[in-house]
C-alpha cells in the first residue's frame, strides 16, 4: 500500500511540474520576484489589512493596494525607485483607524509594465492617476505623495482642487531651497546615488535613502536588488523627464497656486531633501493652511523608517488636532 501511495504522489507531483512548466508558472513566479517572496508579500499585505488588485487605465494595467472601509479615503503615491509596498506599515496605521487607503504603483513602477516610448512627466503621471481614481469611483479624497509622488500629488491638487480634501507632501522633490543637499552635490558631480545597475549597489541605495536601513535577508536583498538593477535605465529616463530642465522645480510654480490644506513632512537626516524644505514650502503656500513636521533620526523614507511616528503626525493633521 505504501509503495502505491508513494508512486501515486510522485505521478501527481510530476503532473503538476509538467503543468507548471507548460503554463509558464515558474517563469511568472521568477519575474514577479519569486513564488515564496510573492506569498510572503501577500501575507504582509493581508496583515496590514490591504488587498492587491489591478484596474485598466487606458492601455495600461495599474496595480494597487486597497484596504479599510470608510467615507474617508486616502490616496498614497510612492516616490522615486519605490513601489506601493513602501507604504504598508504606514497604511496599516490608517486602516486601524477605520480609514480607507488606496495605494497604486505609479505607471512603470512596481508591478506595472514600463513603456519605453512614454515620457514620464509629472503632467502625464497626474493624468493617469486621475484616470485611475475615476476608475475606482473616488470622488473626493485626501492625497499623500512622497518624493516624486509629491510632484504628482501637488499637480493633482492644482489641476482638480474640487476632488482633493487635503494634501500631504513627504520628502518632496521639486522645490528650490537656498541650500545644497548631498544629492545636489552628487548630481553636480555626475552621479545619481538613487540609481544603481548592480545588485550589490542596491544596499548602497538603501543606506543612502535611510538613516537606518531596513533589515533584509540575503535572499530579499537579491530579489529587490535584481528588480531595481534591472530597471536602472527606466529610472534614469524617469529622472530626466521629471527632474531635469525647466520643470525640475515644479513645486515652485504649483505651491503658490494651491488652496487646499497641506502638510509638509521631512526626515531630519535626509540626504535627498533639505531640512529647510518645510519652511520654504510654508512661505510658498500662501493661500492655504499649512502644517510642517520633521521626523527626527530619519532619512528620505519616513513612512518606512518611522511608520508609527509618521502616521501619528499625519492623523493629527487629518483630524485637525
Amino acid at each position: 500500500m505504501t509503495e502505491i501511495v508513494v508512486k501515486t504522489l510522485l505521478m501527481v507531483a510530476l503532473g503538476l511540474a509538467l503543468w507548471a512548466y507548460r503554463t509558464g508558472f515558474f517563469q511568472r513566479a521568477k519575474e514577479s520576484g519569486g513564488l515564496i517572496a510573492k506569498l510572503q508579500q501577500r501575507r504582509d499585505q493581508q496583515k496590514a489589512g490591504l488587498k492587491e488588485s489591478s484596474v485598466a487605465v487606458g492601455s495600461q494595467e495599474i496595480a494597487y493596494l486597497d484596504g479599510g472601509s470608510s467615507n474617508t479615503t486616502i490616496l498614497l503615491l510612492h516616490g522615486f525607485g519605490c513601489d506601493k509596498e513602501v507604504w504598508m506599515d504606514f497604511a496599516s496605521q490608517l486602516v486601524d483607524k477605520k480609514l480607507r487607503v488606496v495605494i497604486p504603483d505609479l505607471p512603470g513602477f512596481g508591478a506595472n509594465e514600463k513603456d519605453p516610448n512614454v515620457k514620464y512627466s509629472a503632467s502625464r503621471l497626474t493624468k493617469m492617476i486621475r484616470q485611475f481614481s475615476r476608475e475606482l469611483g473616488l470622488q473626493r479624497f485626501h492625497i499623500v505623495g512622497h518624493s516624486i509622488g509629491a510632484l504628482v500629488a501637488a499637480s493633482y491638487a492644482y489641476a482638480s482642487p474640487l476632488e482633493i480634501e487635503s494634501l500631504a507632501l513627504f520628502e518632496p522633490l521639486g522645490l528650490r531651497v537656498p541650500y545644497e543637499t548631498d544629492l545636489d552635490k552628487q548630481l553636480t558631480q555626475g552621479r545619481n546615488p538613487l540609481i544603481t545597475n548592480t545588485v550589490s549597489g542596491y544596499e548602497a541605495v538603501l543606506r543612502y535613502m535611510t538613516q537606518k536601513p531596513p533589515t533584509l535577508t540575503p535572499r530579499e536583498l537579491k530579489l529587490h536588488g535584481d528588480r531595481v538593477a534591472g530597471r536602472a535605465g527606466f529610472y534614469q529616463q524617469v529622472w530626466k523627464d521629471l527632474r531635469e530642465g525647466d520643470r525640475a522645480n515644479l513645486l515652485d510654480l504649483l505651491l503658490p497656486e494651491l488652496k487646499v490644506k497641506t502638510l509638509v513632512l521631512v526626515g531630519e537626516r535626509s540626504r535627498v531633501v533639505h531640512e529647510s524644505t518645510p519652511e520654504v514650502a510654508k512661505r510658498a503656500l500662501r493661500q492655504t493652511a499649512v502644517r510642517t513636521a520633521t521626523i527626527p533620526q530619519t532619512g528620505h523614507l519616513p513612512m518606512l523608517e518611522r511608520p508609527d511616528a509618521t502616521a501619528e503626525i499625519y492623523l493629527q493633521f487629518l483630524t485637525g488636532r
